[in-house]
Formats: structure tokens, sequence, C-alpha cells
């Protein structure tokens, strides 16, 4: 959307940045992560950020341990987190909760008082899957307007993918009621892109993926679009 993000380059500033947002994250009843409309998933996304930054960071900082590979993984990493953060902080500058210590913490400015307009978003994506093999499978979301090209709808801040992984038992169960309503999948997936990558564990791969996509309006869920019709593929 081309906006500046909230989440500081400079190594020493990023390293409080994560730090500081992660405790603000798991301190409070309910916990930051809670009140501020973050789902477990994406709460549990973020605290693996930081266990990997501070593992990265340490090395990156002992010359003994500095090495060229471990720069490149640091500032990818980097990267990696403001996309990841990108819509989550929007949703969390949206929230009723939001408090001013949040606002510093998180670097969120004031809202602008000037409201914009943006009405319900009409159009429905299309979506599909690439496989990329070792569990990895592209995820492109389209306008029909244009099918010919990944993009995300200029009233939409983001763009999420629903999702079930069938015949999984226990830890990823069928999700509860249809099989054909997207609310009721278990997994979210929320991105400011639309292609993105997500990721598989071995055990995961053979079995097949059922999803659903739909448009954001980050800060006016009621102008979200509707969903998509289904589309699956095989994990590899």
């Amino acid at each position: 959307m081309g906006e500046r993000s909230r989440v500081p380059h400079k190594d020493s500033d990023f390293n409080t940045y994560i730090n500081s947002t992660n405790t603000a994250l798991n301190t409070g009843a309910p916990v930051g992560a809670e009140r501020l409309g973050l789902s477990p998933t994406e709460h549990t996304q973020w605290v693996d950020y930081l266990n990997n930054w501070n593992l990265l960071y340490a090395q990156y900082s002992n010359p003994a341990t500095r090495t060229q590979p471990i720069t490149q993984a640091k500032n990818q990493l980097k990267a990696d987190f403001a996309e990841f953060t990108r819509p989550l902080l929007k949703r969390i500058e949206g929230s009723p909760n939001l408090t001013l210590d949040d606002r510093g913490t998180f670097n969120l400015p004031e809202p602008d008082t000037t409201p914009t307009a943006r009405g319900p978003i009409l159009e429905i994506p299309s979506g599909n899957f690439k496989i990329l093999g070792g569990g990895r499978l592209e995820v492109r979301a389209r306008r029909t307007t244009d099918a010919t090209r990944a993009s995300i709808h200029p009233l939409a801040d983001a763009v999420e993918l629903k999702y079930f992984i069938a015949d999984e038992r226990g830890t990823e169960p069928s999700p509860s009621g249809t099989e054909s309503d997207p609310d009721t999948f278990p997994h979210s997936q929320i991105s400011s892109k639309a292609l993105f990558v997500i990721n598989f564990s071995a055990p995961q791969q053979g079995k097949r993926i059922v999803a659903a996509m739909r448009w954001l309006n980050l800060t006016n869920p009621a102008n979200n679009s509707g969903w998509s019709d289904l589309f699956s593929t095989i994990i590899a």
C-alpha cells in the first residue's frame, strides 16, 4: 500500500522493538495478544520470530560467530517480520482496546480524524495453489477483472486464506460444521501481498489442503468481501 513500516530497520532499534512488542503481547489479563485481537496462531508466529531473532542477533553480535550466512539470515528475518506484522499492526491500530502505551510500544501514530470513505468490497477473489516442493505452497490471489496476475483489490488492505487439511486427526481436526463453510476452517493466513508462501511440516505432506480466500478491510471488517470458491491441492 506504499506506507511506511512501523518496524524499525536499524538492528538495535529492531531488537528493542521485537522484544518490547513481544512483552506487551504476553502480559496482562487478558494477555495483550488476545486484548488486541491477534489469533493464537498469529501470537505464536510473533513469538517464533522473536526466538529466531534473538538467536541470530546473538550470533551476529559476536565477531567470533558472525558469518555472511548469519548476516543474510538476520536481514531476511527483519524483512519477513516487517511484512508479517504489517496487516496485524493495522488490526491492532483499529482495536478499541488500544492504549497510549500500546501506541508507543508498537510505533502506531494517533489516528487520522479525517475518515477515509471505503465502501464494501463487492468483488470476490480467485485463489489457487502452486506446489513448490518440500511442503511449501505458493498462494496466489487474483481479481476477477485481471485474472492474469496476482493483485490486491484497491479497497482491500490484505487477503485472508482460511483452510483445513483433510483426513488429519488430533492436532488438525476437520472443521466443525460443514466442510464447505470457510468460517469454520481452523487455520487462517493473512497477507498484504497477493502472492505468498506457506510452509507445512513433514506429517502434513501428502495430505489435501482445502481453502478459500477473501479480501480484508482491516479497519472496517464489515466491508470485507465474500469468500471465494473452494480450491485445493495435495501438499508435497
